[in-house]
């Protein structure tokens, strides 16, 4: 039950820092939770399409697994799936953790690409 509790508040658009400040955990778990939930929807995704009795659940379960996987608003998941952004993103959460420091090197000179 209270994992689900955790799920549900990621579905409710809420991002994993302040789900696992709320709920007291990690969010190395909680990012595990995520995407073992997300895994499950996709193997449960896979078995509805394969039997006909099942075909009310294809559309629930396809945007599902997508909400689960990308884990952010509804209107941004087309975004998600442009190859690149998902790893931008990563990368940019990385850089603004707390728990790593990006110091370029002294002969490093920044530079606008126009």
């Amino acid at each position: 039950m209270y994992l689900a509790l955790v799920l549900f508040s990621l579905l409710k658009e809420t991002d994993v820092w302040s789900v696992s400040e709320r709920f007291q955990l990690s969010r190395g778990f909680v990012q595990t939770l995520l995407g073992s939930a997300s895994a499950f929807c996709s193997c449960v995704l896979h078995f509805a399409e394969e039997l006909e009795e099942f075909w009310p659940f294809r559309a629930l379960l396809a945007e599902l697994t997508r909400r689960l996987s990308y884990c952010v608003k509804a209107e941004l998941i087309p975004l998600m799936e442009v190859a690149g952004v998902l790893e931008v993103r990563h990368l940019l959460h990385l850089l603004s953790s707390s728990s790593f420091s990006f110091s370029p090197p002294a002969s490093f000179s920044y530079c606008v690409l126009v």
